[in-house]
């Protein structure tokens, strides 16, 4: 009998230990299919093309910096019982700088998911015994995508995410003996080689083996699966079983990244092959090469795809919903904000699907996503020091952290050269439009609207000046592609926020009028939409205080009226190719320097009226202290 309940017992125990060592692996799991879905498919694929094996000691690189992002994140999020984006926002700095980054590089990074459905349904179809338009295989992908997601459960999420994983690993697993893998050749290329034309190819493989800013998404799976409850007591415990965790994970994540590598490592030097221009074609290029398997691995990458849609948008969709109530003050109902985020982004990703150029759009929007990241891996450091000193990361991941936000940073700035044939031109713009806001807000003009004393010579004077900001706007706008980059909306937007829809309007009446005056195909439509949007500032100001994050859904609204909405509209007679090329072009970068716009006039005004209420202070304690002190008009003591 006692060797009975004595056999029961280490069984009992046994059992509730892999319990606990499995109980982390979903958010892991999540993590690893979402970033390996991200970057295999375009990057590379692209780079195993192009160099061969002869760059895999980049992966280990990548891999070992990331591994650590990940664990400094599950650190913090265990300690305190936060998702990072809360630790974000103790940052030093103007209030909310780096969630609200974040949120609109999430933001357009929906356009980047319709390029993946896009680039999953071209997998599909191979497959399908029938036609069926790659169009309609992307949005049914979609719906099936957002009915998984509408309860918004953590454990439907996990149990369909495990189930991909397991079924991608089998799959790999079978598919990857057809392959032929020169194992001399993998051998070497994990030793460093520096060749300069390989350059861009490490640069791309830094970025995308392991993605990027999707690892701070792992904080908020997390918390999900921990309830938000801190760890303190048993954290070396489980820090332990997360380092476990996240190996497995990395291990999937470089396991799936080695067989896209291997894939476009068959076209390297092979002969009677054509290059193929578009990831696309690795379906059709795996159908000849290795017919035996390739109607498996075909339908694998489609799977991986939609599984990293599937987690990359409810990951994002969490993460917004938590900045929006705790940065934005926002009181809906966390279900329902979440329901309407995954609505938002169906609607971006179905635009996306309307756009060309699929791999175009994941390659520009990625650009802005690598410079946050390696900021925010600097970010990170400065949040692990402000840690009670037991929870703190050691001297090891201290210098892998450093040393790697450097590097990545580096990289980010060069990997893209229009960041450097546009950044000097584009802060010399900025820098004039924080000039005109930084005296604007401290002149008597702007105290006059402050306290709703102004008159119909203010109204003029408003109107004039951000009307010839908003010809500024469109005269030092960069030509790209026939079309010109500009910020005109601006001037108007912001004389809407000051002065009402009035105001808005007039000082768009004149940016429009001045554009108009230039000609071109586009002329209607963008005068439309310079008035449209000083409307829009007025009608948002007079319902809405303004917030970082409130201006932020301001700007991307106006270009999004300004260049989805008016500018089809007002052109159906033109071709519909060259509007899709204009919208490319313009809609992600417009929208950045609108809200960076809006930031910037936010934060002068924020800083200022701080100024003024200390100055109020002052003067209130020295009355106090000598009744004679008389203030002036501005708030300075008189005798």
């Amino acid at each position: 009998m006692q060797s009975d309940s004595a056999s029961i017992l280490p069984l009992a125990q046994l059992r509730k230990r892999f319990a606990e060592r499995l109980f982390f692996l979903g958010p892991v799991f999540i993590l690893a299919l979402e970033v390996s879905g991200e970057s295999g498919i375009v990057e590379i694929f692209g780079a195993g093309r192009e160099t061969g094996y002869t760059l895999l000691w980049i992966f280990v690189i990548a891999l070992v910096y990331k591994y650590a992002f990940a664990y400094g994140i599950a650190r913090y999020t265990l300690s305190t019982g936060k998702t990072i984006f809360s630790g974000l926002r103790s940052i030093p700095g103007p209030r909310n700088w780096e969630v609200t980054f974040i949120t609109i590089i999430y933001l357009l990074e929906m356009v980047a998911y319709g390029g993946f459905l896009l680039i999953a349904s071209h997998f599909l179809y191979f497959l399908l015994p029938f036609a069926f338009p790659m169009l309609g295989i992307a949005s049914l992908t979609l719906v099936a995508i957002i009915f998984i997601l509408w309860k918004g459960s953590y454990e439907r999420l996990e149990h369909v995410i495990l189930g991909m994983v397991l079924l991608l690993f089998a799959g790999i697993v079978f598919s990857i003996s057809a392959l032929y893998i020169p194992f001399q050749e993998v051998a070497e290329g994990f030793i460093p080689y520096i060749q300069d034309h390989h350059l861009p190819w490490k640069m791309a493989l830094l970025g995308a083996v392991g993605a990027g800013l999707n690892l701070l998404l792992y904080s908020v799976w997390l918390h999900e699966k921990t309830g938000g409850k801190a760890c303190t007591d048993d954290l070396p415990e489980k820090l332990r079983i997360i380092r476990g965790d996240l190996a497995i994970g990395f291990g999937f994540i470089a396991l799936m990244s080695f067989v896209f590598l291997a894939i476009g490592a068959s076209y390297h030097g092979a002969t009677g092959l054509d290059a193929p221009g578009s990831a696309v074609a690795v379906s059709a290029h795996i159908l000849e090469t290795i017919p035996q398997v390739a109607p498996v691995f075909v339908f694998l990458s489609f799977v991986l795809l939609a599984g990293a849609v599937i987690s990359g948008i409810d990951g994002r969709a969490r993460a917004i919903c938590g900045i929006l109530r705790e940065a934005g003050g926002v009181q809906i109902p966390a279900k329902k904000m979440y329901r309407i985020i995954l609505l938002g982004f169906s609607g971006i990703i179905i635009t996306a699907f309307f756009l060309s150029k699929p791999e175009y759009l994941i390659k520009h929007v990625s650009i802005f996503a690598s410079i946050m990241f390696a900021i925010i891996g600097f970010a990170l450091v400065y949040i692990d020091n402000h840690l009670p000193k037991e929870h703190r990361g050691s001297r090891l991941w201290l210098a892998v952290m450093a040393v790697g936000s450097g590097v990545y940073l580096l990289i980010a700035l060069l990997q893209e050269k229009s960041l450097l044939e546009y950044g000097i031109p584009l802060m010399e713009r900025l820098a004039i439009v924080l000039l005109v806001l930084y005296l604007f807000v401290r002149s008597d003009l702007a105290m006059a609207y402050r306290r709703g004393t102004a008159n119909r010579t203010d109204l003029l004077w408003l109107v004039l000046i951000f009307g010839i900001l908003s010809i500024y706007g469109t005269f030092r706008g960069f030509p790209i592609s026939d079309v010109i980059l500009n910020f005109r909306d601006l001037g108007p937007v912001l004389a809407g926020i000051i002065g009402g829809p009035l105001a808005g309007a007039a000082a768009g009446a004149i940016g429009g009028v001045y554009r108009y005056s230039l000609g071109g195909w586009t002329a209607l439509p963008c005068a439309v939409a310079t008035i449209t949007a000083g409307i829009v500032g007025g009608l948002f100001a007079r319902r809405w205080t303004l917030t970082p994050l409130r201006v932020v859904i301001l700007g991307i609204f106006v270009e999004a009226l300004h260049i989805l909405v008016i500018l089809p509209l007002l052109t159906l007679s033109h071709p519909r190719s060259e509007v899709v090329e204009v919208i490319r072009h313009t809609f992600p970068a417009m929208s950045l320097v609108m809200v960076a716009g809006l930031i910037m006039y936010v934060m002068i005004e924020e800083q200022y009226k701080k100024t003024l209420d200390m100055k109020d202070l002052i003067c209130w304690i020295r009355r106090e202290i000598d009744p004679e002190l008389e203030p002036d008009h501005e708030g300075n003591d008189q005798r």
